[in-house]
């Protein structure tokens, strides 16, 4: 046998050894992955063109009237906001009244910090998402029993970051022309910045400037004194006196653990949170709303943990920072931030 090809065999048997081993250790996550691709390729091989379920006449006209307003959107998320273009809800998915994606999320008892996933290439994530609800709560069992406070959502939207083309859900279309404009440029922005192992950045920012290029479509749509504004608008500032209260209390309830120490027994930390928790939600019937809006009531049925005081933050802690910096830096130009921030943090 010649030198090169016992060096030739030395080489495949070590790159085979290599591959083995990388399959032993990241087993877990190659399971995780396939499963995920799987579920996300269901939904993409049983998504339609919006052209074809638009001429399909057996569509009901709530579906039709949804897939317009997405359609409209869409454009002017991509010619007026400058999000990256693509092929993203151009396809529609009949979710038949079913949840299909399910988050779950952990964050230790007696502080606000948040159990965190490390993925390949897009870094890690401080929660993790099944296309199956079993499989999520199982997830969720295993950080319960490390004794994590833990909380399995379902998901309305998610973005791929363009790595397929996102569709339309069905459920998306059961919101008003507002939210679901707020939900589509959230995505899309997903789709056109992202700052690895930024999550919360990635999270507050995109739900910022779903927020205003909703209402920049509206006004675009509508005009500046048009109900579908106003009554957004509304919406808006009353989720924001809901999202203060709660971020108070997250803040309240970190300033708390933070008096905890090793003397006190778990049954001492759990009365004093627990208290805590209960007064914060109690709290919610002093807040003044506009109009009819009313937010919390399933909280004091089930009281909220840290995990879900967690999930608040990711989405909503840096409104204020992010609305000051967009007036100082950018003057209140949407398209002038976007810009600036695809230029510095393109997505994958």
């Amino acid at each position: 046998m010649s030198k090169h090809r016992t060096r030739r065999r030395w080489i495949w048997r070590s790159l085979l050894a290599v591959v083995v081993i990388l399959v032993i250790v990241y087993w877990q996550l190659i399971v995780y992955g396939v499963g995920q691709a799987r579920g996300q390729f269901t939904i993409i091989r049983g998504a339609r063109p919006v052209a074809e379920v638009l001429a399909d006449s057996t569509t009901p006209p709530a579906v039709r009237e949804g897939l317009l307003q997405v359609h409209d959107i869409r454009d002017f998320a991509f010619d007026s906001l400058r999000l990256t273009r693509s092929d993203n809800y151009t396809t529609f998915y009949d979710q038949q009244g079913r949840d299909l994606m399910f988050v779950v999320t952990a964050c230790a008892p007696y502080a606000m910090e948040a159990k965190r996933w490390s993925f390949p290439i897009v870094g890690s994530f401080p929660y993790k998402g099944y296309f199956d609800s079993v499989k999520a709560e199982r997830e969720a069992d295993i950080w319960r029993a490390e004794g994590y406070d833990v909380r399995v959502r379902v998901a309305g939207g998610w973005s791929t970051l363009g790595y397929f083309t996102d569709p339309i859900l069905s459920k998306m279309l059961d919101r008003s022309e507002g939210a679901l404009a707020e939900l589509i440029i959230h995505e899309l922005t997903h789709a056109t910045i992202f700052v690895k192992d930024s999550v919360e950045f990635n999270e507050n920012l995109a739900t910022f400037i779903g927020e205003q290029g909703a209402v920049l479509y509206l006004k675009s749509r509508y005009g500046a004194s048009s109900p579908q504004l106003a009554e957004y608008l509304a919406g808006q500032k009353n989720g924001r006196v809901f999202a203060k209260h709660m971020i108070r209390g997250a803040q309240t309830l970190d300033s708390l653990y933070g008096t905890f120490s090793e003397t006190n027994d778990t049954t001492y930390r759990e009365q004093q949170k627990w208290q805590m928790i209960r007064s914060i939600v109690t709290a919610l019937d002093t807040l003044t709303y506009e109009g009819s809006g009313r937010y919390g009531r399933r909280l004091q049925e089930e009281l909220p943990n840290n995990a879900y005081f967690m999930s608040l933050l990711r989405y909503r802690d840096q409104q204020d920072t992010l609305e000051a910096w967009y007036q100082e830096a950018y003057h209140g130009d949407l398209m002038r931030l976007l810009a600036d921030m695809k230029d510095r943090y393109p997505s994958l």
